[in-house]
């Protein structure tokens, strides 16, 4: 039981939350090569070309993570918030859950 208690302390301070005065809410950068295997696995899971996927983040948002629009649609797929919750995105500025939900909804 020592073990799990210390496994979940470690887990705990290793997460950077709200409470944490280190933690700033500001998502990370992500790098090109990480957006890259993303599309790409979100486009086999899915059967969609990762050209299709590259091409609607670039028409949608030019890759800006945190873009939204004028209709309230956010990141990089621009999803509106009736689509994000039909393909249970939780948090739309996130790229992963982003990417994602669009390829879902494709």
């Amino acid at each position: 039981t020592l073990c799990v208690l210390v496994m979940l302390c470690l887990l705990i301070t290793s997460v950077p939350t709200a409470t944490r005065p280190d933690y700033d809410g500001v998502y990370p950068r992500y790098t090109k090569q990480e957006i890259r295997r993303t599309i790409a696995w979100y486009a086999k899971k899915y059967r969609l070309d990762p050209a299709l996927l590259r091409a609607v983040i670039k028409t949608e948002s030019d890759f800006h993570q945190h873009a939204v629009s004028h209709k309230g649609a956010v990141g990089l797929m621009q999803l509106t918030p009736a689509t994000a919750a039909r393909v249970c995105v939780s948090d739309v500025y996130d790229y992963m859950q982003n990417i994602r939900g669009g390829a879902k909804q494709m």
